[in-house]
């Protein structure tokens, strides 16, 4: 597993740092306002997103090793014509609500439709197992992105939220007609198969739902406090909430970039006890990354927003709180597969359904009451239901299974790299960013130093 990872690591690991060079930059040129307006755009795009195109997301990744697909040109051309096809839908749909609800519907529809693209061309090189493609549209994508918006920033006296969404989708834009012309020789209208679709749309039409309903339980936190605190509670709350979930989901999607092709192919060619210990070994692996990462989280939130968001005073406070949300957010990711890979979706979305109840309500009464606090605790409520009902829902069609002394372990280290993290503070205190950086790094060492007296890489190998 740790060469394959390693193989994608570039597509992760540099995107990561870039985008949180953006954050920083949407951060300190938009005022916490207007930085809550963005989050709004940018959730409102991942929804309808998730209404639609999500569904050729989905089976493109599940139905490439059975035989539903023929072969590549097949696979290559029906799915970016149904994502065209789809988009020429959605055009007429989001024309038809801007006379009913004000906002920029040209920038919602092209977003959507780029990021279709895009997705589509990453996940065939993650299927295809093309590492070097993969990483170099995403880091190039992320490059371009910063260069955009440092552009945009400079040669403009201010800029507005939209520069931010042009900068993420423009990029995007580009590289999707960079990999359609890499694909070109596997496009050809003949290859145009309709049974395809229909069984993507079989497939995909279940998790509709769950994409929405994850989206809306990652933001809906965001649209009630916008209706109840305003516009600077948003910016304030989404700039924590998204610097904790891009660090987390980021890191863990190193195992499941890799790993999920290789889990589909386990479980279509050897069964469920095969792919049941792979996922076992997988959920390890996603445990050994979350527990140090959620704990210097709360460690040294203080620091990341004191030195690079000092505008957003309420960040490190929200950071801390959410952390936890994001902890079982990340475990979900792995919870789940069990029920997509014996194709009992249905129950992921009855999950996610209760999950967002449970989130919606308790942000309705508790916002008045508690403040912006009430947001973290209801995606930390709601995340830990779904992650209970997923494993026990799984139990009558998959196995998931927990390697619980490997668990112990991890969280027993976690605790000493955490202790060590607190005395260094105490006896060399932190009074620059310079001096931040260096205790980040001697606590990584230290963790991964006790790693491997412990034996914690075994689930890499």
């Amino acid at each position: 597993m740790i060469k394959r990872i390693f193989g994608y690591l570039p597509g992760v690991a540099i995107p990561m740092m870039i985008n949180f060079i953006l954050t920083t930059l949407y951060a300190t040129s938009l005022a916490p306002g207007e930085y809550g307006i963005l989050n709004i755009y940018l959730n409102s795009i991942q929804i309808v997103f998730a209404l639609t195109l999500s569904v050729f997301q989905n089976s493109s990744l599940r139905l490439y090793s059975t035989n539903d697909v023929l072969n590549e040109k097949q696979y290559v051309t029906t799915y970016i014509a149904a994502i065209l096809m789809s988009s020429c839908i959605i055009a007429m749909a989001t024309f038809a609500l801007s006379f009913v609800i004000e906002f920029n519907w040209e920038i919602v529809l092209m977003s959507i439709t780029i990021n279709g693209g895009f997705q589509f061309i990453c996940n065939y090189y993650r299927v295809t197992r093309q590492s070097a493609k993969y990483n170099t549209i995403k880091c190039a994508s992320a490059i371009l992105s910063l260069v955009i918006l440092v552009s945009a920033k400079f040669f403009l006296s201010s800029i507005s939220y939209i520069w931010p969404i042009i900068a993420i989708y423009g990029s995007y834009a580009l590289i999707s007609l960079l990999g359609i012309y890499d694909l070109r020789s596997q496009i050809s209208i003949r290859f145009f198969s309709k049974d395809l679709v229909i069984k993507s749309i079989k497939y995909g039409i279940p998790l509709i739902g769950v994409s929405v309903l994850g989206y809306i339980i990652a933001s809906c936190d965001q649209y009630f406090l916008l209706y109840f605190l305003g516009e600077e509670a948003v910016g304030n709350y989404a700039l924590g909430h998204r610097l904790v979930d891009a660090i987390i989901t980021n890191l863990l999607m190193m195992i499941l970039l890799v790993m999920t092709p290789e889990l589909n192919n386990a479980f279509d060619q050897d069964g469920f006890k095969a792919s049941s210990e792979l996922l076992t070994k997988m959920i390890s692996a996603a445990c050994w990354i979350i527990l140090p990462i959620s704990f210097a989280i709360i460690v040294y939130s203080k620091f990341i927003v004191l030195f690079f968001f000092s505008e957003y005073d309420s960040a490190d406070h929200i950071m801390q709180l959410v952390v936890f949300a994001s902890m079982f957010h990340g475990i979900s990711m792995f919870t789940c597969k069990g029920l997509e890979l014996s194709r009992r979706t249905e129950h992921i979305f009855t999950g996610l359904l209760f999950a967002t109840i449970i989130n919606c309500l308790y942000n309705l009464f508790f916002i008045p009451v508690y403040g912006i606090d009430a947001s973290a605790h209801s995606s930390l409520l709601a995340y830990l239901f779904y992650n209970i009902y997923l494993v026990f829902r799984s139990r009558r069609y998959f196995k998931i299974n927990f390697d619980y002394y490997y668990i112990l372990k991890a969280v027993c280290i976690t605790c000493i790299t955490v202790l060590v993290a607190y005395c260094l503070m105490y006896f060399l205190p932190i009074n620059s960013a310079v001096e931040f950086i260096i205790h980040i790094m001697i606590s990584a060492v230290v963790y991964l130093g006790l790693s491997g007296v412990f034996g914690l890489y075994k689930p890499f190998s």
